[in-house]
């Protein structure tokens, strides 16, 4: 079993000093260790004792103990291994086969995203183990939470505003997309409260905006724009036909028609090098294409590739220069398309 932990919070460590009175370590662990809750109650704290072999060790897990009252993610990656054996017996050979499967389960918690921690106190035992405890006071906790849905509500109300002036555009998804990943964090929020605050998570779910209505307004739009495309230099359409599995692979729709607003035109250019081999063939490309909004004649995703092929022929130089040029269109040009719809 493996602990994945991302340590970025809001911690408070008060120093050694504050819970050590001298330099030789008790023999007798302080009280927080078995009995966390007599100085800080159920009530108004969250706490959490854990031990390590160092003091950061130690004061990592904690934390991660105090997060995992809020949410633990479980995952479980398989992997197989296929192997061959061969026996010989009286001149025969026998080949066989065995698959080992190995299971991995990998825990995850949202230490990173917890917020109001403070380790209170350290203490190492006579054998050097380190023992820390984490504290999480609810109530100023639960302050942080309730600040921050506010200002993502008022975020999301603006995106919205804004959206609705811009009607069905890449523009107006990318506000509601934005509103939807806000409106995604408010729900990560809301639950934290529920375990801090019950009564205001309950009371800030009637004013928050719906995540999944966000998603589908988002998602509408992006059906309703449909993108023209024009390749020069396509061979079978395979560039043609890798354009169009990124865009509707984000739920854009495709026109055949001229006088769609948004139009995507992409250009290859093609020429013959020279090569010291002359059983080869060798060609320089260069690829560059351009998203563009037609009604506001404005430039919205630049996107270019190069290279050269080197083969015995031109065809075969030419099938390897598309079937790379497909690839990376469906791998960089999608990353670009994606970076500007998250922007």
């Amino acid at each position: 079993m493996f602990k994945i932990i991302t340590f970025v919070i809001l911690l408070t460590v008060i120093p050694f000093s504050a819970y050590s009175k001298g330099k030789k370590e008790s023999e007798q662990p302080p009280s927080w260790v078995v009995h966390s809750s007599e100085q800080y109650p159920e009530s108004d704290y969250l706490t959490a004792v854990q031990s390590g072999r160092t003091r950061k060790e130690a004061e990592l897990n904690a934390v991660e103990s105090l997060a995992a009252v809020f949410e633990r993610t479980v995952t479980v990656q398989t992997t197989s291994e296929l192997n061959y054996t061969s026996t010989e017996k009286n001149g025969n050979t026998d080949i066989g086969t065995r698959k080992n499967i190995d299971k991995q389960v990998k825990i995850s918690t949202d230490a990173g995203k917890l917020v109001g921690v403070e380790i209170k106190a350290v203490w190492k035992d006579n054998t050097g183990k380190q023992y820390a405890l984490a504290v999480l006071d609810k109530k100023k906790a639960a302050k942080i939470y309730k600040q921050r849905i506010e200002l993502n509500n008022n975020a999301i109300e603006t995106l919205i505003q804004t959206a609705k002036t811009h009607g069905n555009s890449l523009n107006a998804y990318k506000q509601y997309r934005t509103a939807y990943k806000k409106a995604v964090q408010n729900d990560q929020y809301r639950r934290k409260l529920s375990l801090l605050q019950s009564s205001a998570a309950r009371l800030l779910n009637q004013q928050t905006s719906d995540a999944q209505a966000l998603q589908l307004k988002y998602k509408t739009i992006a059906r309703n724009i449909p993108i023209a495309i024009q390749v020069s230099g396509d061979k079978n359409t395979e560039l043609t036909s890798a354009f169009e599995k990124v865009l509707t692979n984000e739920g854009f729709e495709i026109s055949k028609e001229n006088n769609a607003r948004y139009k995507l035109h992409a250009e290859l250019r093609v020429t013959e090098g020279s090569i010291a081999d002359k059983n080869k063939t060798m060609i320089r490309y260069t690829f560059k294409a351009l998203l563009t909004d037609t009604e506001t004649n404005t430039a919205v995703v630049p996107y270019s590739e190069s290279g050269r092929q080197i083969h015995f022929t031109i065809e075969q130089a030419e099938h390897k220069m598309f079937t790379t040029l497909k690839k990376q269109i469906e791998k960089n040009f999608a990353a670009q398309m994606a970076e500007f719809l998250e922007g």
